[in-house]
């Protein structure tokens, strides 16, 4: 009996229990599940739109299409040597030249160009001792290239270093037998002789000049001044007086004309 009156609380005290848990369900609405699709929407918090709203920005922020960039600046085109040259602007010329023969892009022919354009500035600047310097390496490239020899010759003669002037304006003549500055290597050479006293030389060096261009008077001067000193007044009078007809303020062919004729010379 004891047994059984045991069991029997234990079922009474289940059947209790659940008749609660079924009234406190009964007790709340009915809950019918409807699909997703047709569920409305809760409204949000105002927090959560402003956060919402902040991360749709971003979002239209990071879909729009980049703005193409600035396009980078023009370089400013190189500068050109000769023309800084020919405008009288000798030192940047220089530099130009310089950083030119730096460049390992160069050809051997524009390189050897740098170094003529370097040698004309350098010897305009004069700065004769680095103009037979460069003239020197240039050469190197072509050892025949008038240009180079002749401006290295023009510096020895400003350098008053006749010897190596003679040598180099004489190269010259070999090398360009016919080239556009040989009226004026002649003309060198005679003022080299005049220098050394060698009178007779000067007057065919001289005379060599005028006969390949007539139309200078410089050099009809400098002839008659060679003539002069080798007693060859008529000789000399009809220099300074072709010279005259040229420019007639050459001031050398002036005084030695007057020269000459005060001192009844030639009569």
């Amino acid at each position: 009996m004891k047994i059984g009156l045991a069991i029997l609380i234990s079922v009474l005290t289940t059947g209790a229990l659940f008749a609660q848990e079924n009234q406190a369900v009964t007790a709340e609405a009915p809950v019918t599940e409807t699909p997703a699709a047709e569920q409305p929407a809760a409204a949000a918090p105002a927090t959560a739109v402003r956060d919402e709203r902040t991360a749709q920005g971003r979002n239209t922020q990071q879909t729009q299409p980049e703005q193409p960039q600035a396009k980078p600046r023009a370089q400013a085109p190189a500068e050109d040597a000769l023309v800084l040259f020919r405008q009288g602007n000798y030192d940047r010329a220089v530099r130009v030249c310089l950083t030119e023969l730096e460049s390992e892009s160069r050809t051997r022919t524009q390189k050897l160009d740098s170094y003529v354009v370097l040698c004309w500035s350098l010897l305009k600047a004069n700065r004769y001792r680095d103009t037979v310097r460069y003239a020197q390496e240039g050469l190197k490239l072509n050892t025949n290239d008038a240009r180079l020899i002749f401006t290295m010759g023009e510096a020895y003669f400003a350098l008053k270093d006749y010897r190596n002037a003679l040598d180099v304006l004489e190269r010259y003549v070999r090398v360009a037998p016919t080239g556009d500055k040989l009226q004026q290597v002649y003309n060198y050479m005679g003022e080299i002789f005049l220098e050394w006293g060698e009178n007779h030389h000067a007057v065919t060096a001289f005379a060599t000049a005028v006969n390949i261009d007539p139309n200078v008077s410089a050099l009809w001067a400098n002839l008659g001044a060679a003539k002069e000193k080798i007693k060859d007044i008529k000789g000399a009078k009809e220099a300074y007086r072709r010279a005259l007809n040229l420019q007639s303020y050459n001031e050398k062919a002036k005084a030695g004309m007057d020269r000459l004729e005060k001192a009844g010379a030639g009569r």
